[in-house]
């Protein structure tokens, strides 16, 4: 996550403060898809630079819920800015959930973020 976030300072103006916040204290491993969260991230970020003259950028991560049955956890991302906005109406087209067909298919895989 702070190499993404690194690679994308870059793209922000001057005039644009650029933070990281990281509240996860107990997360040392994440076994996920590394290169799926790249994706999203990048994207947000990239949006984020384009609409975003002035002001301040900020990408989050922290802890959420945590499963100690199946020792899974929730973590939360979160890229705010103080750019030009999306309309309440636009909002609603946004953020569906996505549904893979073929998980056999894809390859496991096992990241260290």
């Amino acid at each position: 996550m702070t190499e993404c976030f690194q690679s994308f300072q870059v793209l922000f103006k001057p005039e644009v403060k650029t933070t990281l916040t990281i509240k996860a204290p107990s997360l040392l491993y994440v076994n996920g898809d590394a290169h799926r969260l790249n994706q999203l991230l990048s994207n947000f970020l990239s949006n984020a630079a384009k609409f975003t003259r002035t002001g301040e950028v900020e990408l989050s991560m922290e802890e959420g819920q945590r499963n100690l049955d199946t020792n899974k956890v929730e973590i939360k991302f979160a890229v705010r800015d103080t750019g030009i906005g999306i309309s309440a109406e636009a909002l609603k087209k946004l953020f569906k959930p996505f549904v893979q067909v073929r998980q056999d298919i894809m390859p496991r895989r096992r990241h260290i973020f």
